[in-house]
């Protein structure tokens, strides 16, 4: 609930994908980064399939990366805090001490949190469809969220 309450914006704000684009100086090549970084992050689970230790510095790489280009641009600046607090959360996790159970539940949650953003980067970056670009933003939360109680990871 903290990354929901803390958000720079509210609901009455919403922006489309045409309207950001026409507004916001954001250079191809960042969106060209982000695109990648994003295929990036789905691709290291999908290689893996599984939570270890390889797997999750790639995918903390991963985050920070998408972190700092998230950060560019003040409309995603709760999201890239958001990448950077999952970030640090990760690297605090000693993976190795899990049972399956708990490794096939933490790299679901992960997956999903990845192809979320990846069907986002596609609505917002893309195809620019989206009628809100954050749209997102509260489903991504409420994953993290899940994913931190879930794993029992104290604020």
């Amino acid at each position: 609930d903290d990354y929901i309450n803390n958000l720079h914006y509210d609901d009455s704000e919403k922006i489309d994908a045409k309207t950001f684009f026409e507004t916001n100086e954001i250079t191809v090549e960042e969106i060209s980064e982000l695109i990648d970084y994003c295929n990036d992050l789905n691709y290291i689970l999908d290689s893996s399939m599984e939570i270890d230790e390889y797997t999750i510095e790639r995918f903390i790489k991963m985050l920070n990366y998408l972190a700092g280009l998230l950060h560019l641009t003040y409309e995603f600046m709760d999201m890239g805090n958001s990448f950077e607090n999952l970030a640090n959360d990760l690297s605090n996790i000693n993976f190795e001490n899990f049972d399956d159970n708990k490794k096939t539940i933490a790299y679901e949650l992960l997956k999903q949190i990845s192809l979320d953003f990846k069907k986002w980067v596609e609505e917002v970056f893309i195809n620019k469809t989206a009628q809100d670009i954050h749209y997102f933003d509260a489903s991504f939360f409420a994953n993290i969220t899940q994913f931190r109680l879930i794993l029992g990871i104290k604020e």
